[in-house]
Parts: structure tokens; sequence; C-alpha cells
């Protein structure tokens, strides 16, 4: 039935972009979608909205922008498109990345931001580790301002994407419980099947939280020839959210984000970060990493230990607010393997661990 509904909703969008094109240019209709109390476009009501009406309403419409993109990507394995630093395994950019982004490294102080609502109500964590849980509109900003969270205080963010792998990530979560580390797990939607559950509340139990990283992981979807498609973003955003919360029964859901190759990547992506923006749901990044989904990655427990705290004094002048990239697939034994020396590390150096709402 939803595939039904997802092909008759594009069906109706290339109908209307068609009759939108045959008519003179006029400004976009006043966003008319009902709010919720906090002044945000729920999620449950976005999903009734047509995806053209959506897209007309929220400005996503912009010929002009579309056809001025710049594409600047590689062509990838298979029919994706990888983008440059991108390892093999087509997971995320790497640390060369950092320094290309233009959000990353500015010189004014952090500003005052509303933290954003959990979506419809509903948190991406359990309310006993709320204590530890930092908004993602003000951990981006701290990153871009290279300023601490807190007065004296340095605050790290260990994130694994590409999960839930039910051989490794459950290996990741004995880790991080021995370590009596605290984790945000940036999840695909195809992955929030009845097998996975447990892995899920295991997550929620144990004191993590639960974060976005679309349904399918496309590049060719998500960032056609490298330049994002806005109403692409949004669709699987949502179906993203909707996984997860029909796995966990309605009980919680995620407004936090990471781009499928990193928001630094694409082109473009103003009208995706509104779109988001609009349903309460906030991308994030990260400025260090243990480089382990990249062509030269390191080969020992020392050398992940090692990109991590080079990449975060390199790009980000030993900031007092880190947000640490990594994967918990199958494949990252080495990651595994590092975790303990990285968490020691970072300890070494002053941080304690946080968790993204």
């Amino acid at each position: 039935m939803k595939m039904r509904l997802c092909r008759l909703c594009l069906a109706l969008l290339g109908t209307a972009m068609l009759l939108v094109s045959c008519q003179p240019a006029r400004d976009p209709a006043p966003l008319t979608m009902p709010r919720n109390e906090q002044g945000l476009v729920s999620s449950s009501t976005h999903r009734k909205v047509s995806q053209e009406q959506a897209a007309i309403n929220a400005g996503l419409l912009d010929e002009d922008s579309s056809t001025t993109r710049q594409q600047d990507v590689s062509t990838g394995l298979g029919e994706e498109v990888r983008p440059p630093g991108v390892g093999e395994s087509g997971a995320d950019a790497g640390s060369e990345l950092i320094a290309k982004d233009s959000d990353i490294g500015g010189d004014s102080e952090i500003s005052e931001i509303t933290e954003a609502p959990e979506v419809d109500g509903l948190q991406n964590h359990k309310s006993e580790f709320a204590h530890y849980a930092y908004d993602t509109l003000r951990v981006r900003e701290a990153i871009q301002n290279q300023v601490a969270l807190e007065d004296g205080k340095r605050i790290a963010f260990l994130t694994f994407d590409d999960g839930i792998d039910s051989y490794s990530t459950p290996l990741v979560l004995d880790v991080l419980r021995d370590m009596g580390a605290p984790a945000t797990f940036f999840m695909l939607g195809h992955s929030f099947n009845e097998d996975n559950r447990p892995i899920l509340e295991r997550m929620l139990d144990e004191g993590h939280a639960l974060a976005l990283h679309s349904y399918t992981h496309s590049y060719k979807t998500l960032y056609p020839e490298g330049v994002g498609d806005a109403d692409a973003v949004l669709d699987d955003c949502l179906s993203c959210q909707e996984a997860l919360e029909e796995a966990l029964d309605g009980r919680y859901s995620s407004n936090v984000w990471r781009y499928p190759g990193g928001h630094m990547t694409w082109q473009n992506l103003e009208a995706a970060d509104a779109a988001l923006a609009e349903i309460g749901v906030h991308w994030i990044d990260w400025n260090a990493l243990n480089e382990d989904a990249n062509m030269n990655k390191p080969t020992t427990v020392e050398g992940q230990v090692e990109m991590v705290i080079e990449g975060w004094k390199r790009y980000h002048g030993e900031a007092d607010t880190m947000v640490v990239l990594m994967h918990d697939g199958g494949a990252y034994q080495l990651t595994r393997d590092s975790l303990p020396a990285i968490i020691r590390k970072l300890r070494e150096l002053d941080f304690s661990f946080g968790i993204l709402k």
C-alpha cells in the first residue's frame, strides 16, 4: 500500500511540475501545513501532505538553483555516486573533506538557540539519561564556533553510522557498556526489522541515543550527480523516521539526522535543510573521525587513536566539543578493537561523553 501511494504521489508531483513550467513565475505559496504546539510541522502531519503540496508550500520547486548547481563528485562503484575521500565501502567521507566544510571553523560566539522539541513529543533516548543528552543544534553550533557546550567542560559524542548490523552492533554495545561510555547510533531505516528490535531496545536501556542516517543510504537517490534533491531527502528521512517509530511501537522516535556522506560533501542542500527543519529534524556532521571507511584507513589500534586526535587538532584547534565519526558494520573489526583505546585517550584529555538529541 505504501509503495502504491508513493508512486501515486510521484506521479502527481511530475504532473504538477509540468503544469508549473507552463505558468508565469510566481512566489511560492505561504506555508500552510498544520503545526504542533512548538510551531513545527509534526512528522505525522507531514506524512498526510502530498509530495506535490509539500514541495510547493515549502518553496522547494526552485528551477533556477537546480540548473546552476555544481557537480563536484567522482563516480563510485556500481550505480552509486561517491564523493572524493569516501572509501570503497561507500560510507561517509574522510577528514580531507572536513576542511572544505563552510559551516565549520567560524570565529563567532555560540548563538542563542531554542532547543528543538522531540518528534511528536517522542524522545530518542530514555528519560533517565537526559542529564547527558545535548540538543543537536547546540552541538552543531559549538563545533562551528569551536566553543564549549558548558564552560570549562570538554564533551565528546561518539557516533556510529550505517547500522544496525545484527552481528557487529551488539559487539560495539558490549565495548561501550564495559567502558561506561554512551554513544549515538545513526542507523539505516531498512535495518529496523523485527530481528533487530532487541538491539534497539538494548541501545535505549543502556543509555544510548537513536538517530537517522537515511532509509537506504543511496547517494544516487539523495544527491543525483552530487546535487541534493530536497524532495528525495525529505521523503527518505520520513521513511526512516516512520520505520523507527514502528519498530518501537510508537514509543520512541528521533529528530537527529546525518546525511549519508556528510553534509559537507554535497552541493545545494539548503532546500533539504529547510525541509527537514520544518518537521523538527536537524543534521550534524563531525569534527573528528577514525578514518575507518577510507581507502587509506589506519591498520592498527594506535593508528585509529592517532587519526581521531590528529584530525581534532588539525581542523578544529583542540575544540572543547568533539563529534567522532565511526562505523559499526561487520567489516569494522579494527574499530571495535580500537574503541576502548579511543575512549581512554579522550578521557585522558578530560572529555566526558554525551549523546545527541
